[in-house]
């Protein structure tokens, strides 16, 4: 199973997205278009030393994003402040908008120790739900 890595250090990304407050998972680069249609872990990082598994979803669809005036448009789905770290900015090119389904809490685990790391944006783990 893959597990999707969202920074919770400044925002509670993934207590909204549990509570269905969040329906948008943004990134910079289209990172997530190979998990498209597929179901997923969730795991919280920036607050523990190992990622915590705290949710499955699905991830459905990606909209690209190319001005601020369209990114608005998506904010309360997104939860993303204006003028945080994620907000779109003179410098962003796209943003990619991935919409996340299913969203059912699990009984939270860290990331085993045994986990196949792909990158900074997720990993492999040989469990099921």
């Amino acid at each position: 199973m893959i597990v999707l890595f969202i920074n919770c250090k400044l925002f509670p990304f993934v207590a909204w997205i549990i509570k269905g407050l969040k329906l948008y998972e943004t990134r910079n680069k289209n990172t997530l278009k190979r998990l498209i249609g597929k179901t997923v872990y969730i795991a919280e990082t920036g607050k523990y030393k190992r990622p915590l598994i705290r949710c499955i979803a699905t991830i459905d669809s990606v909209l690209r994003i190319d001005n601020r005036k369209d990114y608005d448009k998506y904010r309360k789905q997104t939860k993303v402040k204006k003028g945080s770290v994620y907000d779109f900015t003179r410098e962003t090119k796209y943003k990619y908008l991935y919409r996340l389904s299913n969203v059912q809490p699990v009984k939270e685990f860290f990331l085993p120790d045994n986990s196949v790391y792909h990158g900074r944006i997720c990993a492999t783990i040989d469990t099921e739900f």
